[in-house]
C-alpha cells in the first residue's frame, strides 16, 4: 500500500468515471488516443467484462493513450494524469480517496471509520456502484462518462452525481455500436454533453480548466458571483421563466451558476449573464438546473427508520377506529420517496 495521500490535494483532485459495456472498446479508444496528458483528472474506467476473466484492457489502450494506463490496485493512492481500469466482478468505490472493493468499504466501517451510507456490492449494476461512490466522495469533482453498451447500468449512478454539481457525458448513440446504456442515460435528462466519442476529450479539457480557474479565484478569497450580479441572473430566469429563486440558499444558487459557467466554459460571471441575455435557452437550462432532483429510495435513512418504528401503531389506530388511512409525501420528484413510504407501509 502506498504511503497516505496528500488530503488537501485530493480535495481539489477532479476524479472521472467512464462506463461502458458490449462495443465499448472502439470508444474506450477513440477517447484516449484524443485525450491530453494534463488534464490533471484521474480516470478510472469500469466495462462489463466476464467474472473471473483476466482483463487486457491496460495493454489494448496503453498504446492509445498519452497516459499511463493500469490495473487498479485495492487500497493505491490515485495519481493525477492516470487512467485505472476496474474490474466489474466486486464492486470498485472510491473510499477516503482510494479505489477499494464495497465489501473492504463495509469493513473499514464496522472498524470505526463509516462508509457511506447505501452502498451495495457491485454486480449487477457496477458502474452505478462506482458513480454513486464518486459522488459522495468527490462531490462536484466527480465526472462521469458513458460510453457504448446495452442495459441501463449507470443511468443511477449519474442522477447521484449530478445532485452533487458535478457533470455528465454521454456517447452519440448514433456512433455507439450499441447505444442503449448512453441513451437510456440521455433519457433521464441528466446529461450535460452528448457527443462521439472522439470530440469529448476537448470539451472535457475546457470544462476542467474553467473550473481550476474558479477554484483558483475561491483561494484568493474572491467572490465570483458578487451579490449584485447574482441578483441581475436571477432577475433574468423570473423575467423569463415567472419563477423567482431570491429566496433560495446562496450557497447552493452559486454553486448551481458555477456549473452552468463550467459547462459554458465562461469563467467571468458578467459574461455569463451577457450570455444570458443573448441566449434565452440557456436561461431555461438555468432554471432546471435550479431544480435538480435529489431523491433516491431510503434517502436519509434515519427518518425512514424513525418512520418505520412508528407505523405499525399508526395503522393499528387507524383500524380500530376504522379510519381510512392517507399517506402523502410532498415534492417527491421522480416517486422514489412515494414508493419508498408504499413499501415501508406494504410491510
Amino acid at each position: 500500500m502506498s504511503p497516505p495521500n496528500d488530503q488537501h490535494a485530493m480535495d481539489a483532485l477532479p476524479i472521472v468515471g467512464i462506463g461502458g459495456s458490449a462495443g465499448s472498446l472502439q470508444s474506450l479508444k477513440s477517447f484516449l488516443v484524443n485525450l491530453p496528458a494534463d488534464t490533471g483528472a484521474v480516470f478510472i474506467i469500469v466495462t462489463h467484462h466476464p467474472k473471473g476473466d483476466r482483463s487486457l484492457l491496460p495493454e489494448i489502450l496503453g498504446p492509445h493513450a498519452a497516459l499511463p494506463v493500469q490495473m487498479v490496485e485495492e487500497g493505491e493512492d490515485l495519481v493525477p494524469n492516470r487512467v485505472y481500469v476496474a474490474l466489474p466482478d466486486e464492486g470498485w468505490i472510491l473510499c477516503r480517496g482510494q479505489l477499494v472493493r464495497s465489501g473492504k468499504a463495509d469493513e473499514r466501517s464496522e472498524a470505526g471509520t463509516p462508509a457511506a451510507a447505501g452502498r451495495r456490492p457491485g454486480p449487477p449494476h457496477p458502474i452505478d456502484t462506482l458513480f454513486r461512490s464518486l459522488a459522495e466522495e468527490a462531490g462536484h469533482r466527480a465526472l462521469a462518462i458513458l460510453l457504448s453498451g446495452t442495459g441501463s447500468d449507470g443511468t443511477l449512478g449519474i442522477q447521484s452525481i449530478k445532485s452533487q454539481a458535478g457533470m455528465v457525458m454521454a456517447e452519440d448513440p448514433d456512433t455507439a455500436e450499441f447505444g442503449d446504456m448512453p441513451a437510456n442515460a440521455i433519457a433521464t435528462g441528466q446529461v450535460d454533453y452528448v457527443l462521439p466519442p472522439a470530440d469529448m476529450p476537448a470539451t472535457l479539457s475546457g470544462y476542467l480548466s474553467s473550473q481550476h480557474h474558479r477554484q483558483a479565484t475561491l483561494k484568493n478569497h474572491q467572490t465570483v458571483i458578487p451579490p449584485g450580479l447574482l441578483r441581475k441572473i436571477l432577475h433574468q430566469v423570473r423575467y423569463r421563466t415567472g419563477h423567482d429563486f431570491s429566496g433560495y440558499k446562496v450557497s447552493t444558487l452559486n454553486r448551481r451558476l458555477e456549473r452552468r459557467m463550467d459547462l459554458r466554459q465562461i469563467v467571468d460571471p458578467k459574461a455569463y449573464l451577457v450570455y444570458l441575455q443573448a441566449h434565452p435557452e440557456e436561461v431555461d437550462l438555468l432554471f432546471q438546473e435550479f431544480l435538480i432532483s435529489v431523491t433516491n429510495f431510503f434517502r436519509d435513512p434515519c427518518a425512514w427508520s424513525s418512520l418505520r418504528d412508528q407505523l405499525p401503531a399508526m395503522l393499528q389506530q387507524a383500524a380500530r377506529t376504522g379510519q381510512e388511512f392517507r399517506a402523502w409525501v410532498a415534492g417527491c420528484a421522480t416517486g422514489e420517496e412515494a414508493y419508498t413510504l408504499a413499501i415501508l407501509i406494504h410491510e
